[in-house]
């Protein structure tokens, strides 16, 4: 055997270990909190038990939110990214009372509001929002149009028909927290859990904060956290997600020797 052979088994061999590695980390979580439009109480809240308990959270934002000044929001919002345990993505643009924006709209009307979105998150946050997720909507052709437009869009939550948008990431394996009326319900979430996550390399929970109205509520969304972090699982930002997703796909794919 040849030192050259000698040297490419060696290169086989690490990067199968790397294979083999990645193939033992941890569960990765994208925390996933809707319907952002202003520093309200209860996201505080959440933001304040997110950095005592070291997560990492993903909320949507509603572009109309972003439209008039307003310095404290905007602020919160800027000390929020610097800590990087925190990321903003668009969740369409008017918010409540404005179902179905990516649903039988039409693409010019689609395209209007995911671009101003987009442009607002710019303008606020200095830089465009690099995921997508549809308010009380489906998206059909017309939104999926739109996001060949938008090359910063990455990461979308829900599926992506086949030959559409490759390279978008589609974050379709949900695990459910939140149950009728947005209510959360930690016993049937760990039910589902053990259900649904075994072979997942990551997961999706989606909560509304905004809709937890008693303190129980907010208690069953400590208690999912705190049943994740014993599972050992990763909470990631969708950026952190995406370059994770990059660095692994690299991984399994190693040369021929």
């Amino acid at each position: 055997m040849t030192s050259k052979t000698i040297v490419g088994w060696l290169v086989l061999i690490t990067l199968w270990s790397a294979v083999f590695v990645s193939a033992a980390e941890p569960l990765v979580v994208l925390l996933k909190l809707d319907d952002v439009s202003g520093a309200h109480a209860r996201y505080r809240q959440v933001v304040e038990f997110a950095l005592a308990e070291g997560i990492k959270i993903n909320f949507g934002v509603f572009g109309s939110s972003l439209e008039k000044e307003n310095p404290e929001y905007f602020r919160w919002m800027n000390e929020l990214k610097k800590t990087s345990h925190f990321e903003f993505w668009n969740h369409g643009y008017g918010g409540f009372g404005q179902p179905r924006e990516t649903q039988g709209s039409g693409y010019e009307f689609q395209r209007e509001k995911i671009t101003r979105t987009q442009e607002l998150s710019r303008q606020r946050l200095g830089e465009p929002f690099r995921a997508f997720g549809p308010h009380a909507s489906a998206m059909d052709d017309d939104t999926f149009k739109v996001f060949t437009e938008r090359p910063e869009i990455r990461l979308i939550f829900g599926p992506i028909p086949a030959g559409r948008l490759p390279g978008v990431f589609a974050a379709t394996h949900r695990v459910p927290f939140e149950f009728g009326n947005l209510k959360p319900d930690l016993n049937r979430f760990k039910e589902q859990f053990e259900r649904l996550s075994p072979g997942r390399d990551y997961i999706v929970i989606q909560g509304h904060p905004n809709a937890w109205r008693e303190e129980a509520d907010f208690e069953s969304f400590k208690g999912m956290v705190r049943f994740l972090k014993d599972k050992g699982v990763r909470f990631m930002t969708i950026s952190e997600f995406l370059d994770h997703q990059a660095k692994s796909g690299a991984a399994k794919t190693p040369p021929s020797p």
